[in-house]
C-alpha cells in the first residue's frame, strides 16, 4: 500500500494549509535579491539589480550584513555551488530581528550543493529564519546536513527556524543545538525526504536547556539509516528541551530493506515536551533493540506526553517510555506495531513498551489512558504480543480506560511484578478468553486478574470488561476504522471518572476532536458518544504498589536496612518523587549517600516495644550507636500510628541519648554536614528547651525551645535566640553547617543562622538534653526534652536539592 499524508488525517492535519505559509514579521532591514539572470557586480537591492550566485551572498555575509537584512532568491531558479551559505562571519553581528532567507516571485528557489558533506545552510551563533526554499543534495549517502544551526557562545538566542521548505537528500535535514540555551525555535510546513540519519534533531550539553520549540505540520519520509546494522534514522528527535511541541507531523519510516529507524518521533533530556496529532507509519529497525517504533519518551524525561497520535505498521513499539517521571501516553490509536524481534533477555515487546532500567533508572508515575490498541501481527518468531509490556518491576504507572484488542493472541498485558495499576480497560481477543502474564504467572480472564494481582479492582468494586468493542472496521488501516459504533459497549459507557478519582485527564479533546475537557471519557481514543460530566474537584494521584525490584534496590543500596523496612522505604520514595522532580530510585540513592541514619524500631534498638532503649544502631554502617548506660535515663520504644510505626519517647525529666563515642563519630567532625530529625512535641506546658546539642569549641550548639507553647529550634550560643524558627506538633527539623555558619530549617521552611567558632567536638553529642548553655561538654545536664523521636539522618553535605528531597521523604515516612 502507498501511504500519503492526505490519507492519514487526524482530523486537523492538512499539508495544503501550509503550502503558502510564511512568518508574519516586521521587515526592518534591507532586502537583497538573487536571480539566475542577475550579476554579482550589481548592488542586489532590487529584482532588476539582483546578484547571481551563492558566492556573492557569502561575500556579503563576510563583509557584514545589518540588523534584520533579508536575502531573497527568485522563485523557480536553481542556485548551485560546491558549498552552501555559511553564516559565521564576525563582521555580521547578531541581529535583534533575525536575518531572513526566502524566495520572491513565483514558486520556490532551489539551493543546491554538490560537494560531499556540504550543507546548503550553516548558521553559527546567529538568529536566522529560512523559509520557502528548496534545499537539494543529489545523494543522501554523501550529503551533509541541509540546515545546521550551531550555537557555541553568547546567550539569549531566539526566533530562528525553518518554514515551508522542501529538503531532498541530506544526512540530517535540520539540526539545531549547542552549549547556550536558545528559545522560540520553529520548524513548520516542511517536506523532508531521502534522509540518511535524522530528519529534525536538537541537542544540548545539558538536559532541559532549549525552551519553546515548535515542530509542526512537516512531512518526513524515506529515512534510510545509511544501511547500517544499528538504529540510526529518526524523523524527529528533540533533546535537551523544555516546553516543546511536536504537532501535526507525518513521518514514514519507509519500511525498506535498508531501513534502520529509531523511534520515528521521540524526545530525551526533555521536560514538558508534547507529541500530539502526529502520524507515524512503517518504522523499521533490523537489529534486536527496542527501536524501530513510532513514538518515544526516552532517557531523562519529566512530564512529557504522547497524545492523540496515530501509528501503523511499525517494527518496534508504537510508544515507548524509557525512564523518567510523570510521563504519559493518552488518546492515541496504535495499529499493528511491535512486530520486530524482541530485545535479548525480554520475552517480547508490547505495543506500548515501558522499558526502564537502561542505566539503573526507572519509569515512574507514568500515565497510559484512553488509547485504542489493535494487534493483528505477532512479533518475529511467533511469540504472543501483548498490548502493554512492562519490562522491569521497578516501573510504576496507571493503565486506565484503554481498549486492548488482538486477533492473534489472548495475551493483553505482561509485567514482572505489580508496579502498574490497571483500571477500567476493555479487553478483547478473537482467539479466546483474555490472559495476563504477571510476575511469572499467567492469569486467565478478568475474574482471576482481579484476584491475587488485585488489578481492575478498587476495594470491593470491580472494573474493566471483556468483549468486542465493535469498531467501525476491525480489519481497516485508517484511524476512522477504529471509531466506536453506536452499538459499542464502551461508546456511551461512563466508566470511572479518572479526574475525580486521581486528578488525571486524558487531554482537552479525544483523538477525533471531541471536547472532553469537562466530561467523563469513553474507554479508548473515541469519546464522541460518551456521556457524563466529570467531577469538578480533582482527586489525588495514585500511590503505586511497591515491587520486589524496588525492595531489592533498597537492599543493594542500603544493605543494613532490615528486610521488613525495605518495602516501606521504596513506596515512600516513589510517592514523593514527582513533587521533588526526580525518581524514587534517586531518592533511595540519596538515602544511601547519608553519613548516618537512625530510625526508631525494634530492629534498630534491639528491644521490644515498651522497653527502655540503651543503644540505637545506625542503618548506614550497621554499628554506630547512640547509647544510654543509665537505666533510668533511657527513652522508651513505643508503637506509633504514623507511617514509620515506631518512636522513641523522651519523658522530659531525665531521658537522653549520648553520641559522644569519638572512635565512631556520629556527626562529621571537620566536614560540613546537615542534620535532619523527625520529631513530635509531647508537652505544650513545660519549657523543655533542648532537642539536641553538640559542642563546637568554646560555644554550645543546640536546638532549643523559645517558649512553653511554640517549639523552636536554633543553633547558637545563647539560650533564647533572637530569631527563632517556630515549630509545633510534628515535623522535620533540619540544621546544617556550611563554613562558619549554622543554619536551622523548621517545618515552615524558615531558617535562623548563627556563627560557629571552631569545628564540632564528638564528645559533646547529646540527644534529648542540654547543659544549660555552658561551653563544657561534660557539664551537668539541666534541661530535658519531652517528645517523640521518629528518625534522624546526617549528611556530609548541605545541598539544598538533596535536603529538600530528604525532608520530603522523612515527612512522608515518619509523620
Amino acid at each position: 500500500m502507498t501511504y500519503s499524508a492526505g490519507t492519514w488525517s487526524t482530523g486537523t492535519w492538512s499539508a495544503a494549509a501550509y503550502a503558502a505559509a510564511t512568518w508574519v514579521v516586521a521587515e526592518t532591514g534591507r532586502a537583497f535579491y538573487v536571480s539566475a539572470t542577475g550579476n554579482d557586480t550589481n548592488d542586489g537591492l532590487t529584482p532588476s539589480t539582483a546578484w547571481a550566485t551563492i558566492g556573492r551572498v557569502n561575500t556579503a555575509i563576510v563583509a557584514g550584513l545589518q540588523d534584520g537584512d533579508r536575502i531573497l532568491f527568485r522563485g523557480g531558479d536553481t542556485f548551485s555551488a560546491p558549498d552552501g551559505i555559511s553564516f559565521d562571519s564576525p563582521n555580521t553581528p547578531r541581529s535583534t530581528t533575525p536575518y531572513r532567507f526566502d524566495s520572491y516571485g513565483t514558486g520556490k528557489a532551489t539551493i543546491q550543493t554538490t560537494a560531499a558533506n556540504s550543507s546548503p545552510f550553516y548558521i553559527y551563533n546567529r538568529d536566522v529564519r529560512i523559509s520557502n526554499l528548496k534545499l537539494f543534495q543529489a545523494s543522501y549517502t554523501t550529503a551533509g546536513d541541509a540546515v545546521n544551526f550551531y550555537y557555541e557562545n553568547g546567550s539569549g538566542y531566539s526566533g530562528s527556524g525553518v518554514i515551508n521548505c522542501d529538503i531532498d537528500g541530506c544526512k540530517n535535514a535540520i539540526v539545531f543545538g549547542g552549549t547556550p540555551a536558545f528559545s522560540n525555535f520553529t520548524i513548520e510546513g516542511c517536506t523532508i525526504t531521502n534522509v540518511s540519519t535524522q530528519g529534525i534533531i536538537s541537542y544540548a550539553d545539558n538536559p532541559f536547556t532549549h525552551k519553546n520549540i515548535t515542530v509542526r505540520s512537516n512531512i518526513i519520509n524515506k529515512l534510510w539509516g545509511l544501511g547500517t546494522t544499528t538504529p540510526s534514522a529518526s524523523a524527529i528527535v528533540l533533546g535537551g528541551v523544555v516546553d516543546a511541541l511536536i504537532e501535526d507531523n507525518y513521518a514514514d519510516g519507509n519500511d525498506s530493506a535498508n531501513g534502520f529507524a529509531c523511534n520515528l518521533i521521540w524526545v530525551y533530556d526533555a521536560k514538558r515536551a508534547i507529541m500530539q496529532k502526529n502520524i507515524a507509519v512503517n518504522a523499521k529497525c533490523q537489529n534486536t533493540s527496542p527501536d524501530g517504533g513510532a513514538y518515544g519518551i526516552d532517557l531523562n524525561c519529566i512530564d512529557c506526553k504522547i497524545i492523540n497520535n496515530y501509528a501503523y505498521n511499525c517494527r518496534g513499539e508504537a510508544a515507548l517510555i524509557i525512564d523518567g517521571d510523570g510521563n504519559s501516553i493518552s488518546g492515541n490509536i496504535f495499529v499493528d506495531c511491535a512486530k520486530g524481534s524482541p530485545l535479548a533477555g525480554d520475552s517480547g515487546f508490547g505495543t506500548i513498551y515501558i522499558y526502564g532500567g537502561l542505566n539503573g533508572e526507572s519509569a515512574t508515575n507514568s500515565t497510559i489512558i484512553n488509547n485504542t490498541i489493535v494487534n493483528r501481527v505477532n512479533q518475529t518468531g511467533g511469540a504472543p504480543l501483548p498490548a502493554i509490556y512492562n519490562r522491569l518491576a521497578v516501573n510504576t504507572g496507571l493503565i486506565a480506560k484503554n481498549i486492548l484488542v488482538s486477533t492473534l493472541t489472548t495475551l493483553m498485558a505482561e509485567s514482572p511484578a505489580a508496579g502498574l495499576i490497571f483500571i477500567d480497560n476493555q479487553y478483547y481477543s478473537t482467539t479466546g478468553t483474555v490472559t495476563f502474564k504477571w510476575g511469572g504467572t499467567t492469569y486467565t480472564g478478568l475474574t482471576n486478574w482481579r484476584g491475587t494481582p488485585a488489578q481492575e479492582k478498587i476495594g470491593a468494586t470491580n472494573y474493566g470488561q471483556e468483549g468486542n468493542p465493535l469498531f467501525v472496521n476491525l480489519s481497516g488501516t485508517m484511524a476512522t476504522d477504529f471509531k466506536l459504533t453506536a452499538a459499542s459497549p464502551t461508546a456511551t459507557k461512563t466508566g470511572i471518572d479518572l479526574y475525580g478519582l486521581y486528578g488525571i485527564q486524558a487531554g482537552l479533546t479525544d483523538y477525533f476532536g471531541t471536547d472532553i475537557s469537562q466530561k467523563i471519557t469513553s474507554i479508548g481514543a473515541d469519546s464522541t458518544l460518551s456521556v457524563g460530566a466529570r467531577s469538578a474537584t480533582p482527586g489525588t494521584p495514585p500511590v503505586y504498589v511497591v515491587t520486589a525490584a524496588d525492595a531489592a534496590y533498597v537492599a543493594t543500596k542500603l544493605p543494613n536496612v532490615p528486610t521488613a523496612r525495605r518495602d516501606r522505604i521504596a513506596t515512600v520514595a516513589n510517592s514523593v518523587a514527582t513533587a521533588q522532580s526526580t525518581t524514587g530510585r534517586q531518592i533511595i540513592d540519596d538515602l544511601a549517600t547519608a553519613h548516618r541514619w537512625w530510625q526508631a524500631g525494634a530492629d534498630s534498638t534491639g528491644v521490644s516495644v515498651g522497653t527502655a532503649v540503651s543503644a540505637w544502631t545506625d542503618w548506614i554502617t550497621g554499628s554506630n550507636q547512640w547509647v544510654q548506660a543509665t537505666a533510668g535515663s533511657r527513652p522508651l520504644l513505643q508503637t506509633d500510628t504514623v507511617a514509620a510505626g515506631f518512636r522513641l519517647s523522651f519523658d522530659g525529666v531525665d531521658d537522653f541519648l549520648d553520641g559522644s563515642n569519638t572512635a565512631n563519630p556520629l556527626l562529621p567532625d571537620s566536614a560540613d554536614f546537615s542534620f535532619h530529625v523527625a520529631v513530635t512535641r509531647n508537652s505544650t506546658t513545660v519549657d523543655r528547651r533542648l532537642l539536641t546539642q553538640f559542642i563546637g569549641g568554646n560555644a554550645t550548639r543546640y536546638i532549643s525551645q523559645q517558649t512553653a507553647t511554640n517549639f523552636a529550634q536554633s543553633i547558637g550560643g545563647t539560650l533564647t535566640p533572637t530569631t527563632a524558627v517556630v515549630f509545633s506538633g510534628s515535623g522535620i527539623l533540619s540544621s546544617y553547617r556550611s563554613g562558619t555558619t549554622f543554619t536551622t530549617i523548621g517545618t515552615n521552611n524558615a531558617s535562623t543562622n548563627s556563627v560557629r567558632t571552631t569545628s564540632v567536638q564528638q564528645t559533646g553529642n547529646i540527644f534529648g538534653a542540654r547543659t544549660g548553655g555552658t561551653t563544657a561538654y561534660n557539664a551537668a545536664l539541666t534541661d530535658f526534652w519531652n517528645g517523640y523521636l521518629h528518625g534522624l539522618i546526617v549528611y556530609r553535605t548541605h545541598s539544598a536539592t538533596v535536603q529538600a528531597r530528604i525532608r520530603a521523604f522523612m515527612q512522608s515516612y515518619n509523620i
